[in-house]
């Protein structure tokens, strides 16, 4: 989990979607690159990220648990 948090918090794009959109808005972006983060990862612990992939409920709670954290982060990066 500690890696999609990496991949996600370091996404320039995902970055750039925080700083002009709304939480909500962002959250729209956001699933797009949990999903994709999930697949990079999944031949490193096919357990884990199996599991959210298959568990929708899961899947949805860890999101919930980690986007604002990662929107807020983003956020309040400073522009490179």
């Amino acid at each position: 989990m500690e890696q999609i948090i990496d991949n996600l918090s370091s996404n320039e794009e995902l970055g750039q979607k925080a700083k002009v959109n709304t939480y909500d808005d962002f959250r729209h972006a956001f699933v797009r690159s949990f999903d994709k983060s999930i697949v990079e990862e999944y031949s490193k612990n096919t357990k884990f990220y199996g599991k959210l992939l298959r568990d929708e409920s899961f899947k949805a709670n860890l999101m919930d648990m980690i986007m604002f954290d990662i929107y807020e982060k983003l956020r309040n990066q400073d522009v490179v």
